[in-house]
């Protein structure tokens, strides 16, 4: 699902935008490359009387078609680079994203393991032990140590949650 969002994000769609500029410039600049020549056809009245003549005319402009060549081979450079810069960048937001993927995806099985396996156990071992305590058979340094493991454990599952959330967010931002 992220993968299919990449393209929509802000950096590769200022690069496509970037990207369209240049094409539109390389084909202005195309287009100016190519000599203007104008006909003309008309009539001209003399100054003599019922004087009437056919006029052409041909305008073909002498230089400026090197300048014109080199416009355009310039514009199609930047192209090419943009479109380059454009294909970079996706190839260094999609590896990103592939390891913000692999990283949530740890934590999310470490987030289902505590959940699931550690937190119950420490809170079974922790009720039986505050029995045992409660009861005399248990000094309340092995109660104590009991409720830190299980501290230790609610923590580490909030730290876990923590990473887990923020590496989400950041691979909401690439997209």
């Amino acid at each position: 699902d992220f993968l299919a969002r990449i393209e929509q994000s802000p950096r590769l769609a200022s690069l496509a935008t970037v990207e369209r500029l240049r094409a539109a410039e390389l084909r202005l600049a195309q287009a100016q490359s190519r000599p203007d020549v104008a006909l003309s056809l008309g009539l001209r009245h003399l100054s003599a009387p019922d004087d009437t003549g056919f006029v052409a005319g041909v305008s073909v402009p002498l230089v400026g078609g090197a300048r014109s060549r080199a416009r355009a081979a310039e514009a199609e450079a930047l192209l090419r680079q943009s479109q380059a810069q454009r294909a970079a960048d996706r190839l260094g937001v999609v590896a990103a994203v592939a390891a913000l993927h692999r990283q949530i995806e740890l934590r999310r099985q470490a987030l289902q393991m505590l959940d699931r396996d550690i937190l119950p156990a420490t809170a079974a071992a922790l009720e039986q032990i505050n029995r045992g305590y409660r009861l005399g058979r248990l000094a309340y340094g092995e109660y104590a140590l009991a409720a830190r493991e299980a501290l230790d454990a609610e923590l580490e599952r909030l730290r876990v949650a923590t990473e887990y959330h923020q590496l989400l967010t950041e691979l909401e931002g690439f997209t």
